[in-house]
């Protein structure tokens, strides 16, 4: 069962906590090599409604330190699988300055195989981030929905009502701290 530990409305604060947890672990020594995952809209980008994108601070400080700290960056998102759709994604990254050579070792997008499902993405990145820490000890694990973060799609019982930065133990194996961004900051 998932249980929120910490909350900030302010996105410095959040990413600060975020990481120092995470070095933390690091400092320590994970039995696995360390992993970030991230997921990407709301999470390292923002939608605008006019259909710009602008980056999401928080997110993109989170992912300045793993790439720093050589941590295994994965990005997982509920967007869907195509060659067009992964040229795309890659191209607005790119264009808020995340790097993505080097330490992104994958990108993630949900395939066919979960059509019909109306949690398909949470289903989905549940499934991928088993499969990271199978290989990898999360260290870092940051998204703007419930199931990008925990087990569920909804959110603890000890979560507030505002919306805010959450840090978040999901219980989930092999994974030391979700950060449930807000869905409108």
């Amino acid at each position: 069962m998932a249980e929120i530990v910490w909350i900030s409305e302010n996105p410095r604060n959040a990413a600060m906590v975020a990481i120092a947890s995470a070095q933390h672990a690091l400092n320590l020594g994970t039995r696995l090599p360390p992993a970030a995952v991230f997921d990407i809209d709301e999470t390292l980008l923002r939608n605008r409604a006019d259909d710009r994108v602008t980056v999401q601070p928080a997110g993109k400080q989170m992912f300045e330190w793993a790439a720093k700290n050589n941590v295994a960056i994965f990005l997982l998102t509920a967007r869907r699988k195509s060659p067009d759709a992964f040229a795309f994604a890659k191209k607005q990254l790119r264009a808020l300055g995340y790097g993505l050579k080097g330490n992104v070792r994958k990108i993630y997008m949900v395939s066919r195989a979960y059509d019909g499902d109306k949690d398909a993405g949470a289903r989905f990145k549940r499934t991928i981030r088993q499969r990271i820490a199978a290989s990898h000890s999360i260290v870092l694990n940051a998204g703007d929905r419930w199931g990008d973060v925990t087990l569920s799609t909804s959110a603890p019982a000890n979560a507030p009502r505002e919306n805010a930065y959450m840090g978040v133990v999901s219980g989930e194996s092999g994974v030391l701290q979700g950060i449930k961004f807000p869905e409108v900051d």
